[in-house]
């Protein structure tokens, strides 16, 4: 028998070829993309979820601001209403203004038994003191104390203490005075009614220049 070495047969090549196709069709499926194979889904890629970062409790002194106090306000007496005030804002030594307090009934009844007090600064001196009704006397020579029977209902009561300014005040004093006002125990005392005298005398303005 004669063996012929080196050459394969032809149908031994035919067999392999065909067996090679074979294994290669089979797994093309598995090799395929999402985009050559029908029915196949394509699942979004979602991005990382990130969780919010727990903000860190400041120290009480840190960024906290403090707030202010509340203002203070002078407590009100049912059924009265009051009104204080000075006739000028600015005056000089020696000057002459007023301070004017009024007191309006604005309830349905008559109020009874009213008293006011008028605390004057110590660089004035009372010159006249005019009331609308009721009686007043001077308590230690600053003080106005005035009283009232009755105050009927919508009528006002008023009190004006005329003052002169001393002559020896100080350039740049504030003459601050209060009104005190009570009636069936209750007590209100009205913000400070403020006069200033100026710094300095002022130079006079207009006209013309010497020598022109």
């Amino acid at each position: 028998m004669k063996v012929v070495r080196g050459r394969m047969p032809a149908l031994a090549w035919w067999v392999l070829t065909w067996l090679l196709i074979f294994l290669l069709g089979g797994l093309a499926p598995a090799w395929a993309r999402p985009g050559q194979q029908p029915g196949y889904q394509t699942v979004p890629t979602l991005p990382p979820t990130r969780r919010p970062a727990t903000p860190t409790p400041l120290p009480p002194s840190a960024g906290t601001a403090t707030p202010p106090p509340a203002p203070t306000t002078a407590p009100a007496i049912p059924n009265l209403q009051m009104q204080w005030r000075a006739s000028v804002t600015t005056t000089v030594p020696g000057g002459q203004f007023a301070y004017e307090l009024r007191v309006t009934n604005i309830g349905a009844t008559p109020a009874e038994q009213l008293e006011a007090r008028v605390l004057l600064p110590a660089q004035v001196t009372p010159k006249e003191t005019h009331l609308s009704a009721g009686q007043y006397q001077i308590e230690a020579g600053h003080t106005i104390l005035a009283r009232l029977e009755s105050l009927p209902a919508g009528q006002s009561w008023s009190i004006t203490a005329v003052v002169v300014v001393d002559p020896s005040a100080p350039p740049g004093t504030v003459l601050k005075a209060w009104a005190e006002v009570s009636h069936a125990g209750a007590v209100w005392r009205s913000p400070a009614a403020a006069v200033a005298l100026p710094p300095a005398e002022l130079p006079p303005t207009g006209g013309e220049r010497p020598g022109r």
